[in-house]
């Protein structure tokens, strides 16, 4: 699954997040949903999103 929608994320086992075509992370969703560099890509997402 490809998403920018958080609420998706709880459907899938892995994340993986690309930046700019570069693969920044992958790791199990538990890990990757607590990472530090995850919580800016989600407020980023959320930002996004409203203005969507």
């Amino acid at each position: 699954v490809a998403t920018h929608r958080v609420p998706i994320l709880e459907l899938v086992e892995r994340v993986i997040v690309l930046k700019e075509g570069q693969l920044v992370m992958d790791a199990p969703k538990a890990q990757a949903l607590n990472a530090d560099r995850m919580q800016s890509h989600r407020r980023e997402w959320k930002n996004e999103n409203q203005s969507a």
